[in-house]
C-alpha cells in the first residue's frame, strides 16, 4: 500500500467503510475542572507505610518459620 492508498484510506469521501465522522467548531470543548493533585509526599508516605507493612509481615512469618 502506497502512502496515496493510505492516506483515502481516511477520507470519508472516498472510503464508503469510514465511520469517524467530526465537525470542525469554533469553541473548544467543555472540560469539567478536575480534583486538585495530591502533594508527592502523601504518595512517598503510603509508599513506606506500604514497605513497613511487607517488613512486618515478612519478619512474621520468617519467625514462625524457624
Amino acid at each position: 500500500m502506497d502512502a496515496a492508498t493510505a492516506a483515502a484510506m481516511s477520507d470519508p469521501d472516498r472510503n464508503k467503510w469510514f465511520r469517524r465522522r467530526w465537525a470542525d467548531s469554533s469553541h473548544p470543548p467543555k472540560q469539567a475542572p478536575g480534583r486538585s493533585p495530591q502533594p508527592p509526599a502523601a504518595l512517598e508516605l503510603t509508599g513506606y507505610a506500604l514497605l513497613e507493612q511487607w517488613r512486618s509481615e515478612r519478619a512474621r512469618h520468617a519467625g514462625g518459620a524457624e
